[in-house]
């Protein structure tokens, strides 16, 4: 009897060939040997592997029906019809889906269902079945993940079509004030949802910036003087700006006026302002002088009512002056008597009509009745301006020149004072010669004219604040004979060297250049004048 003595395998060996021998008892022995042939009979003990444990598949979202998502492959160790397997799949996304019964490729069967947007991924189940016959088959499954990518098949969407914002006129530039944010959504990922922002036009001339990120809305540009209702037209486009796909809106701006500006006085410029009128033309009717101020506001924020004031009350007219509401003219009510009062101390109001609130600014003026025979020191026209010269890197207290004012009088004091153009501090005039000295070392480099404004007057001790110079209208000064100007020129010393545009030059040329070939061009600056340049 033949017996096995270990398991045998089909598909390892399917024959098994082997000897067998038979030896007698007698003297001598006498053998027989006979050849066996074992027919291995087959069957079905093996399952069907997957070559992965876990298949993770892609595919684009609107792909055509039949566009191959990918293959899963099994084997079967098994022969026959008990090692050729047959592949299908399940799932709650099955129906999207097909896969070749006998190459386990999976395709689209369901185009429409692959939308990115709705779902962003698909499960199912692939199973690999061996062609045993039923009852004795086997099969094994394996999970598939189906990744859906996206496609830019969808444009941004604005969250309104029509903005409404309002913008005081003054709003800050530096940094800029934010006015509105416009918001647009894109349910695709990535670069192809990646909305952009931009003006398309508008009727404000450019005086508004978008952020193309943030969809904020900033001023471009100052919006004062620029009150009233404007439109612009946006849009949000895909693919960081570039795509396809882009939805289109409107943002109605309405800028608001705002008063932000005192009036400033032009006529009188000073804070205590002082006019003279001769006593014979202290007359009803006379006009003192036209008061003049400006205001930087547009509209009625910039309007510029005249008034004067008695015990905090603004008027148009008192005992002896009248302004007039609209001109600033300020004229004299009824005859003045020098003998009986010779000074009037008013208080000037420039007043615009801003909302919501006004402003107000003033000027103490005071009017002298002054006999017919006093008058004022003048500078002659001949010599106004005065011109003069000075090298730079000079001492202090060098003498530049002289300035002098004429006055009709048997014994004239005059005093001369500083008004304008000498802000830092780099001449001084002497208070009763007018005689000019610089005050320090002067730098051409640095200032190579002067243009200074020196007041002629009959009082000692005038002081004159920071404040009323800088009110001070040049145009007023240009027409006044009681100021001269002055025009100091900085004439120049070679007190600079000459300094190259770089620390290093580099450059290259043939082996066979020629002579007075060109190398390359240095260059050098010097901050000196002329010849010393």
């Amino acid at each position: 009897m033949v017996r096995s003595k270990a398991r045998i395998d089909y598909e390892t060996a399917p024959v098994i060939k082997f000897n067998v021998s038979v030896v007698d008892t007698g003297v001598p022995q006498l053998t027989s040997t006979a050849q066996f042939t074992v027919d291995v009979v087959n069957t079905n003990d093996n399952d069907p592997e997957f070559e992965q444990p876990e298949y993770m598949l892609q595919v684009r979202e609107n792909s055509p029906v039949g566009m191959v998502v990918g293959v899963v492959r099994a084997h079967d160790a098994d022969a026959g019809l008990y090692g050729q397997l047959t592949y299908t799949i399940v799932g709650d996304h099955s129906g999207n889906f097909v896969i070749d019964p006998d190459t386990g490729a999976i395709t689209v069967h369901n185009a429409s269902a692959l939308d990115r947007e709705v779902e962003q991924e698909a499960s199912l189940t692939a199973i690999a079945t061996d062609r045993a016959p039923e009852g004795m088959r086997r099969s094994t499954t394996v999970p598939v993940q189906i990744r859906i990518l996206d496609e830019n098949d969808n444009g941004p969407t604005f969250s309104q079509q029509i903005y409404h914002a309002t913008v005081a006129e003054n709003a800050a530039l530096h940094p800029p004030a934010a006015i509105l944010q416009v918001t647009a959504t894109d349910p695709d990922e990535g670069p192809a949802g990646d909305v952009k922002y931009a003006i398309l036009s508008d009727n404000v001339g450019g005086i508004f910036r978008l952020d193309a990120n943030s969809g904020i809305l900033y001023p471009g540009a100052s919006l004062i003087g620029k009150s009233g209702q404007y439109r612009i037209d946006i849009e949000a486009r895909d693919g960081l700006g570039s795509g396809p796909h882009n939805d289109a809106a409107t943002i109605v701006i309405e800028i608001q006026s705002i008063n932000q500006h005192r009036p400033v006085f032009i006529m009188p410029a000073l804070y205590n302002a002082t006019v003279e009128i001769p006593e014979n033309l202290a007359t009803p009717d006379y006009l003192v002088m036209t008061v003049k101020a400006t205001d930087s506001d547009s509209g009625s924020n910039g309007k510029v009512l005249y008034y004067l004031q008695v015990n905090s009350v603004n008027v148009q007219d008192t005992d002896e002056f009248s302004i007039n509401e609209m001109s600033g003219e300020l004229r004299i009510r009824r005859q003045l008597d020098r003998k009986r009062q010779s000074r009037y101390e008013l208080i000037l109001v420039a007043r615009d009509q801003g909302t919501p609130a006004w402003f107000e600014t003033l000027r103490f003026l005071t009017v002298l009745l002054v006999d017919v025979n006093e008058n004022y020191p003048e500078f002659p026209d001949a010599s106004n301006p005065y011109k003069f010269f000075i090298t730079e890197n000079g001492a202090r207290d060098v003498r530049i020149g002289k300035i002098q004012a004429f006055l009709d009088s048997p014994n004239p004091a005059i005093f001369y004072y500083m008004l304008l153009g000498n802000e830092d501090g780099a001449f001084y005039v002497d208070k009763t010669s007018g005689d000019l000295y610089t005050n320090r070392s002067i730098d051409r480099e640095v200032n190579d004219m002067y243009v200074l404004y020196v007041l002629a007057s009959k009082q000692s001790d005038l002081y004159i604040s920071e404040h009323e110079r800088a009110l001070l209208s040049m145009e007023q000064l240009e027409r006044n004979a009681t100021v001269a100007k002055v025009w100091v020129h900085v004439l120049d010393i070679n007190d600079n060297a000459p300094v190259f545009k770089r620390d290093v030059y580099y450059a290259g040329i043939s082996s066979k250049a020629s002579i007075n070939e060109l190398v390359t061009i240095v260059n050098a600056t010097d901050r000196d004048l002329g010849v010393n340049a």
